[in-house]
């Protein structure tokens, strides 16, 4: 299963905070795919991320538990 990642850095009253966002988990690597390019398309996000929680990655040919974008 995979998720999109997303953050932003906040200024505030305490300075500098950034605010991370974990999205629902999905079931294929593709639909998160998609929503990430969609949020990157935003512009609204200062990183947007997959996570893998590790029980498809294999048969996907993933390695790593996060894939940057």
């Amino acid at each position: 299963m995979f998720r999109v990642v997303t953050n932003t850095v906040i200024i505030c009253e305490r300075g500098r905070m950034h605010k991370i966002d974990f999205g629902p988990w999905l079931q294929t690597d593709i639909e998160a795919r998609k929503w990430a390019a969609y949020f990157e398309k935003t512009g609204l996000y200062d990183t947007v991320s997959l996570q893998s929680n590790g029980q498809t990655g294999a048969a996907h040919g993933f390695d790593e538990d996060e894939i940057s974008r």
